[in-house]
């Protein structure tokens, strides 16, 4: 069992989704599938272009936002919003560990994201990507994803390790989300 697989099934087990929602996580054999669908985390993207080591920086697409699954490539998913702006999803498997269709299932579901059982203000951090102490490990994922699989290995740890930009060597370029054993956010540096 490789570790995307596993580190899939945990991502949906952390959001509180039905492992037979998340292809793989049982018997059935997943794909990805041309349609519509809704994003299922706030994304950080640099000319349009999201990668999946999912660093921090660039223009925003907000959770939920609907979006046209209009081509699947060997390493890279073609998406068109409603309003009509084209977004790339880049798997960078070399950092997450994980195929495209990894990426496929954690950025993109069929439903949106059930956001009515947050708080207004958690709410509003989902939507423009900012994690705020006292946040669950679930609110965090929605609001600015999972964390590259080089930097946290698993999303039990205490802490997660985001990169800001593509730019690894530059001084204080990554932050990390910290959590208590609740879960929930003590602190992002």
């Amino acid at each position: 069992m490789g570790r995307s697989f596993v580190r899939r099934c945990a991502a949906a087990a952390v959001l509180g989704v039905g492992l037979s929602a998340v292809s793989g996580c049982e018997a059935t054999r997943p794909e990805i599938v041309l349609g519509h669908y809704f994003l299922q985390y706030t994304l950080a993207t640099v000319d349009g272009v999201h990668r999946t080591t999912n660093f921090r920086n660039g223009a925003l697409v907000p959770i939920n936002t609907e979006v046209e699954l209009r081509e699947s490539g060997s390493d890279r998913l073609l998406l068109r919003t409603k309003d009509g702006r084209d977004l790339v999803i880049e798997n960078a498997s070399r950092q997450t560990g994980g195929r495209l269709l990894d990426a496929f299932l954690q950025v993109l579901g069929r439903d949106p994201v059930d956001l009515s059982g947050y708080e207004p203000g958690v709410r509003y951090a989902i939507r423009v990507g900012q994690v705020l102490p006292g946040m669950t490990r679930k609110a965090v994922l929605a609001a600015i994803g999972p964390p590259p699989q080089t930097g946290t290995v698993s999303l039990e740890q205490t802490a997660w390790k985001y990169w800001k930009t593509a730019d690894t060597t530059a001084p204080d370029n990554t932050f990390h989300v910290r959590f208590d054993r609740d879960g929930r956010v003590l602190e992002v540096r």
